[in-house]
């Protein structure tokens, strides 16, 4: 074979070679700022949302607090479902308030303080972040038909003696848990400095 058919063959392969490496750090650089921009986003949603549920908690009516709360988790970020429960009269007992794209048969359960998941995250006052949901759980539906969420978040809130708890559903990762972790943390601490 001629030598410079050699350093020819050669020649097309590192350029390919080149051209591949080329084409993944492109992706690569584009896939860092889909992450830049989806940070910017959280951050901006965070700050906003840790504002607004200060100011609804501060500035509304205890009566209207928890549809108010409930209405600014809506509003804020692309939820599919969601469920607002409340503080019974009865000690260790949530019940169901408001309900958002579920079927009005949908049945639900009071909770339990300290039962199942809902009860632990009344207990230990912390946000939590569903990924694994059972298929039979929670089935979103709205005009255009039904479907299982990938994510339910347990958002706890307690405010002179009452709780409330949100469970609200999404076809995305919101990290709403961190953003709800971050506002109680802050109300919790500020309630330790008071006592």
């Amino acid at each position: 074979m001629p030598k410079g058919k050699c350093n020819d063959d050669q020649l097309k392969k590192d350029i390919a070679s080149l051209q591949n490496e080329n084409t993944r750090l492109e992706n690569k650089i584009r896939e860092l700022e889909i992450e830049r921009q989806n940070e910017q986003v959280y951050h901006t949603l965070k700050d906003k949302m840790l504002a607004e549920i200060s100011e609804v908690i501060q500035q509304s009516e205890e009566q209207e607090r928890p549809f108010k709360i409930f209405e600014l988790v809506k509003s804020s970020v692309e939820l599919v479902a969601g469920i607002l429960y409340v503080q019974c009269d009865v000690e260790k007992c949530y019940k169901p308030l408001k309900t958002y794209g579920l079927e009005e048969e949908y049945v639900i359960e009071n909770i339990v303080v300290g039962e199942g998941i809902h009860g632990q995250v009344i207990v230990e006052r912390k946000a939590v972040e569903l990924a694994d949901i059972p298929a039979d759980y929670l089935v979103a539906s709205s005009g255009s038909g039904e479907a299982q969420p990938t994510y339910i978040y347990f958002l706890p809130v307690e405010y002179n003696g009452k709780g409330i708890l949100l469970e609200v559903a999404s076809f995305k990762k919101l990290g709403l848990d961190s953003i709800w972790n971050e506002y109680l943390k802050s109300v919790y601490s500020s309630e330790a400095g008071q006592n």
